[in-house]
């Protein structure tokens, strides 16, 4: 990615080349966001597994999915790939949202192996979410990870953890 912009750095700042067509055309931002999402993930798994461990049919909420990068990473976690016996998943459902549904058929591809747990829905945080369709209470991990939209994000929701690093939210039982 780096190689990629300083390439094109003149023309970036002459106005001839769009940053995030540059970003978004190829699957540059889809490999930074992928780095990010593993090494944010790694700091997270002893308590992802803790988490499964105690409730194996957890209702997980991804705020912000995108590129499907965190939620990939997330998956590695709650789907351990062994090859002596069937990997059995780790959670009951998982909500996979984003401000705009552009991110959603190439995620619903990314994702084809969990269709069966997925749903993929709309959402904009700084506005309410009850509002939205999202049911108060319906989520046991909530995620949110390179997410732009921050009003509503600055500070943890009442009884809730929060985990910093790939920002996750955790109810309080």
């Amino acid at each position: 990615m780096y190689a990629a912009l300083g390439t094109n750095l003149l023309a970036i700042l002459e106005d001839r080349v769009d940053v995030l067509d540059l970003l978004f055309s190829g699957e540059l931002a889809a490999d930074y966001y992928e780095e990010l999402a593993q090494r944010g993930c790694e700091l997270l798994r002893s308590y992802l597994e803790t988490l499964t461990h105690k409730n194996p049919s957890m209702r997980i909420l991804e705020i912000g999915g995108g590129t499907g990068s965190t939620t990939r990473s997330i998956l590695d976690i709650l789907v351990p790939n062994n090859d002596n016996e069937t990997s059995v998943p780790r959670y009951g459902s998982y909500t996979f949202t984003d401000i705009s549904a552009g991110f959603f058929e190439k995620a619903t591809v990314r994702f084809k192996d969990h269709v069966d747990r997925f749903t993929f829905k709309t959402l904009n945080i700084e506005k309410d979410p009850l509002q939205q369709g999202f049911l108060e209470e319906k989520y046991d991990l909530i995620i949110a990870s390179n997410v732009s939209q921050q009003k509503q994000l600055t500070s943890s929701p009442p009884d809730w953890d929060y985990i910093i690093g790939t920002t996750c939210y955790s109810k309080t039982k």
